[in-house]
């Protein structure tokens, strides 16, 4: 694995492993993010290869990719991401997310609101999960 300089602010990270067996192969993932002053962004992905033989039926590989970005405005955080994940397997999945949301300052703590949305796609159809929430940290 790689990690550059962690107090640069453009900062890389990249791991990968051999196979762990004969019909495995290899995993690597990789990130690539920027921090500075109140923005921050950064793009993610990863190869999964090789899996426990029991955890997916048929499992071939699996692909992901995940990005996102926070910014402050005084006492206020915005945040977001956004992902792509593909299951190749017996049964090949796709699921696309996205999720955004706020922290605001408020007496001691912060008032936490974020929106979700998942869709999964799997055997020609698809399903959509959505979710709200606020709270108080």
């Amino acid at each position: 694995s790689y990690t550059n300089n962690p107090t640069d602010p453009f900062r890389v990270q990249f791991g990968a492993n051999l196979p762990e067996s004969t019909t495995g192969g290899r995993n690597f993932g990789a990130s690539i993010g920027y921090i500075s002053g109140p923005f921050a962004a950064t793009i993610a992905g990863e190869r999964v290869k090789n899996l426990e033989a029991t955890a997916v039926a048929g499992f071939r590989r699996q692909q992901t990719i995940m990005g996102g970005a926070s910014y402050d405005i005084g006492p206020v955080r915005l945040y977001g991401q956004a992902g792509d994940t593909r299951t190749d397997a017996t049964f090949n999945v796709r699921t696309r997310l996205y999720q955004l949301g706020t922290a605001v300052r408020f007496g001691n703590g912060l008032v936490l609101a974020a929106y979700g949305h998942t869709r999964t796609r799997i055997l020609g159809s698809s399903s959509t999960d959505r979710i709200a929430s606020l709270g108080y940290d």
